[in-house]
């Protein structure tokens, strides 16, 4: 055998080797996802069983803090706004701007003085 076809046998054995090692390097990769796919597939299902269990065996109870909270959250609502609007009115009256019942009670009074001096108005 000459030195020329024994370089070339073993470059093809060593690619032969190296195509090998890079194929089964590809096939553990594929196998492992397919394995994270079962996997991930069979932990999807038991999470989805064990959530409709808690849904079922712990409705009322969230459903009881969900309540409450609703609750709070609208009592603290309204004590917010009570208090914005207490400043706010506060604020307004102390710097001379009238309130709403006040501007009524004028638009009253001023409807009342307009008619009477239509009236006055047509006796003349």
């Amino acid at each position: 055998m000459a030195r020329n076809d024994f370089i070339t046998d073993n470059a093809k054995k060593m690619a032969d080797n190296l195509y090998n090692v890079g194929r089964n390097v590809w096939l553990v990769g594929l196998g492992a996802v397919a394995v994270a796919e079962e996997e991930s597939r069979g932990m999807f299902d038991r999470l989805v069983a064990r959530g409709e269990t808690f849904e079922k065996s712990e409705k009322n109870l969230v459903s009881k803090y969900f309540d409450k909270a609703t609750g709070t959250a609208k009592d603290v609502g309204k004590t917010v706004g009570e208090r914005v609007q207490g400043t706010v009115s506060g604020v307004l009256r102390r710097t001379g701007v009238p309130s709403r019942d006040e501007i009524r009670t004028l638009i009253d009074r001023v409807e009342e003085l307009t008619q009477k001096v239509d009236a006055l108005a047509e006796a003349r």
